[in-house]
Formats: C-alpha cells, sequence, structure tokens
C-alpha cells in the first residue's frame, strides 16, 4: 500500500486487507463506487462510508478538507524532497569527503515516496482499464467506442511516459499517476542511477504527449483447450 492512500484511509481502518478490499471496489466497472467519504461512528471512531450516485452527495465542507489535506501531503512531499536535494549538492560541492552521503537514512527521515510503494495501485488501474475497455469479452472493441471512454477514464494509477513536451526535461520521464490535478499529473518515480531522489514529479499536461500501456488479459481455458 502507498504513502499515499495510507494517509487518506488508515484513519479510519488498522486493517491493511479493510483497505485494499475498499479500493478494489472503488476501480471496479462493474460495481464502481463513485466516492469514499469519511465520518464519525458512534462509538468516537472512525469508518469510512462508499456512496453511489443513488445516496446523497458528499457535503462541500468535507470535500474541501479532504483535497486540502491531499494538497498538504503532496506540497510537504515536494517541499522536503527540495530540502534533500539541496543537501545532496552541498555534499557534492565538499570535496574530499570524509564519510558516505547517508541517503538511504534521509529518504526515510524526509518520508520521500518509494515508487515501490504505488506498484499494487497500478495493479488495480489495469484491472479497471481491462473492464472499462471490455477487453475481457470476446467482441473486438473499435476506435470509436474505445476513445470516448480513454477520454474520461480514471489515470490514478497509471505508468505513464512523457515522450514529448516544450519543456525538455521533462520528456522521458515515467512514472506513476498518483494525482490527476487539472492542469499536471502528479507522478512518483523512481529513484535514478544519476542521483535522482525519485519521489513526487510535477508534469504539466498542456503542450505534452504521454503514452502508456494497457495490459491484455489472458485468454481464458475453455474446457476444449483444458481437455487437449
Amino acid at each position: 500500500m502507498n504513502e499515499l492512500e495510507k494517509h487518506l484511509l488508515t484513519r479510519c481502518y488498522d486493517s491493511q486487507s479493510k483497505i485494499v478490499e475498499l479500493l478494489e471496489s472503488r476501480y471496479s466497472t462493474q460495481d464502481q463506487k463513485s466516492s469514499i467519504i469519511f465520518t464519525k461512528s458512534d462509538n468516537s471512531s472512525t469508518s469510512a462510508k462508499l456512496l453511489t450516485h443513488d445516496t446523497a452527495t458528499i457535503p462541500k465542507a468535507r470535500l474541501q478538507s479532504t483535497r486540502k489535506s491531499l494538497r498538504t501531503y503532496i506540497s510537504t512531499t515536494l517541499s522536503n524532497q527540495r530540502k534533500l536535494t539541496h543537501r545532496i549538492k552541498q555534499y557534492n560541492r565538499k570535496k574530499p569527503h570524509k564519510h558516505p552521503f547517508p541517503l538511504d537514512k534521509l529518504l526515510l527521515q524526509y518520508n520521500i515516496p518509494n515508487f515501490q510503494q504505488f506498484i499494487h495501485m497500478n495493479k488495480l488501474w489495469q484491472s479497471y482499464m481491462q473492464d472499462l475497455l471490455m477487453l475481457n469479452s470476446q467482441g473486438n472493441q473499435g476506435l470509436p467506442n474505445i476513445l470516448p471512454k480513454l477520454a474520461t477514464a480514471d489515470y490514478i494509477g497509471c505508468i505513464v511516459k512523457v515522450v514529448q513536451s516544450r519543456n525538455r526535461n521533462c520528456v522521458g520521464i515515467s512514472g506513476i499517476v498518483v494525482w490527476d490535478a487539472q492542469h499536471a499529473f502528479i507522478l512518483c518515480v523512481p529513484r535514478g542511477e544519476d542521483g535522482d531522489i525519485g519521489g513526487f514529479k510535477v508534469v504539466p499536461k498542456q503542450h505534452t504527449l504521454f503514452t502508456f500501456d494497457v495490459i491484455l488479459p489472458k485468454p481464458e481455458k475453455t474446457e476444449k483447450n483444458k481437455k487437449k
């Protein structure tokens, strides 16, 4: 489970299995829930409820509180990444070095997100996209049917790569979408061999071309194939 999901869901659930179950129902197109809200229970402990389109709308104050908490987490993480990058540059300027730079320790100290923590989110997104595009069905979905679905799909959890951008520094960046903002994607990228600490990166959508892959599901074995 990644840090972003923990930040929002562990306030309501202590069990990791319940959090996974909640997210799986969120991404499922067969029984998809429109949103997740957090409410106080009678015994003063917190619990989560899933709202469908048939239930009451989410209060505006609650939406603002959730968005504010998410923005705070992302901005704090980006600030910590800048501080750690600055410390690395200062260390590299001073030579010779008496001791190696404690990068692993500082990554934990600054709470820099790890790419591996978001892998499960991508697995959920792959399952969601396969169902959305009806790739499990035997019928062949043409572009006229696929393109409208791609235009309205949820890309949180998708691994995207920048192949073209006005900002040359963005070209080649690849990571998992952890938040789909209005004008940018917030990606979690892996650590690089060139000293890049990874973590979150903000990639603008305008004048940027992204690519992504959808894994085709394995064909189900029929009774005839099993006998063979």
